[in-house]
């Protein structure tokens, strides 16, 4: 698909959903990331106003990305490696 066709069809469907729901599993390594077309509609819900960005996570990945912050296991830093980790290049 090329890719013209791939934003202008994303980008109408996530605008007049108006909501986006990230599923953050699991915490450390997001399946949702890994995806290009969920990275695009996470784009859009960052970049056009009035669409509303919910990020999600099962009750035990709520609770092990707490306790990785809370005993020192896991860090912020945790986090942004997962974010830097992400590209849509490969």
């Amino acid at each position: 698909v090329p890719f013209d066709e791939f934003k202008s069809t994303f980008e109408g469907r996530v605008n007049a959903i108006g909501r986006v729901v990230a599923l953050m599993a699991p915490w450390n390594s997001p399946c949702y990331l890994t995806r290009v077309w969920c990275v695009f509609e996470m784009s859009q819900a960052l970049q056009v106003p009035g669409i509303e960005l919910d990020i999600i996570m099962p009750p035990e990945e709520k609770l092990a990305f707490g306790k990785a912050l809370e005993d020192g296991t896991g860090e912020l830093e945790d986090v942004y490696k997962v974010l830097w980790s992400v590209s849509v290049e490969d």
